[in-house]
């Protein structure tokens, strides 16, 4: 194991909290807090959070859900999300398991330190994992965030496990179509400009644009993809099926039956132009219906709808309170 790091500035926001400081470095995007709060030892007889942050969020962004979690003795895993975290947009599939990879260290560090958060798939390695004690809660962020979950949930499967997540907390997401939609609304609003129909054309060719130049940096010298994307640019085609890929995937997620009896709670807000409340609701009631229709145990599901805060910037006392009283009552379900 390395030795402990620092996450890029998280001192900025948790210096008052200095125990919050420590963590190992599992991979490049994902750290874990080497904070027992209750006892300092053991790591496999406490509950575990995953926090799944959004595109663009660093670490000290992240870190500052970390006292949510504390409060109720949880270890934490900090994953900051980016391309290589998220299904590969150069496949455009929704078979694609490009993000796996990348989630090994992850999933295994889990498997050695808090093997009782996790259940057996029947398969592999978990088939003979004792029976679990410990919730893995999930706190995911935007559409970004929810494509990460896929990634990690299909790690574990590989590995031959699943979650024993009682938790799952969903914030600012997801969307309902391509996130490059979302992106122009966020481009449009950073920028002060009117919703109307032409500016917002107008934002999802340049989000297009800023898309396309991710792309071909990530795959140097790929002149015939840099072509395609321009050739959907010009020819009117913005809805990328990669974006659409995301998405759905993020989408599946939230629904895979290995979270089938968490409790969900989900988190958005009026005043977001990027993963619109519309967006949110509509998906919150076909979480409900799939969950009636499954006919099977499963986990309730409610809301936190804020009025005016931006995307991703919901946290305040009654966020705090909502999630201490969802992990309680965790607890007391045990």
């Amino acid at each position: 194991m390395d030795q402990p790091t620092h996450p890029p500035n998280s001192h900025a926001h948790v210096h008052h909290r200095p125990d919050h400081e420590r963590f190992h470095k599992l991979c490049k995007f994902a750290y874990v807090d080497r904070h027992d709060p209750k006892t300092g030892e053991a790591e496999d007889t406490t509950n575990l959070a995953v926090i799944f942050g959004w595109f663009g969020g660093n670490i000290r962004h992240v870190a500052k859900y970390i006292p949510l979690y504390h409060r109720k003795n949880y270890r934490v895993i900090l994953v900051t999300t980016s391309f290589e975290t998220s299904p590969d947009w150069l496949k455009l599939s929704l078979d694609s398991d490009a993000g796996v990879p990348a989630f090994q260290p992850v999933v295994q560090y889990i498997v050695k330190h808090f093997g009782s958060t996790l259940l057996p798939t029947g398969d592999g390695n978990g088939a003979s994992l004792t029976s679990p004690r410990h919730n893995l809660a999930i706190h995911v962020f935007s559409n970004g965030g929810t494509s990460s979950l896929h990634s990690f949930l299909r790690a574990l499967q590989c590995e031959g496990y699943r979650p024993n997540t009682k938790t799952l907390i969903i914030d600012s997401s997801p969307s309902s179509g391509a996130t490059i939609d979302s992106f122009a609304r966020f481009l449009l609003g950073s920028a002060n400009y009117s919703y109307t129909s032409l500016n917002l054309f107008i934002f999802r060719a340049v989000a297009c644009v800023v898309f396309a130049l991710f792309t071909v940096i990530r795959v140097a010298g790929n002149v015939l993809l840099w072509a395609a994307w321009v050739l959907r640019l010009t020819r009117g085609r913005l809805k990328m099926r990669a974006e659409n890929t995301i998405v759905e995937l993020g989408r599946r997620a939230l629904l895979a039956d290995e979270l089938r009896t968490a409790e969900r709670l989900f988190i958005y807000s009026k005043g977001d132009n990027v993963v619109t409340a519309s967006e949110v609701s509509t998906f919150v009631s076909l979480t409900r219906s799939t969950l009636s229709a499954s006919h099977r145990p499963a986990g309730s599901v409610s809301e936190l709808v804020m009025e005016k805060s931006g995307h991703v910037r919901h946290l305040n006392d009654e966020y705090e309170r909502k999630v201490q009283a969802l992990l309680d009552g965790v607890d007391e379900g045990k």
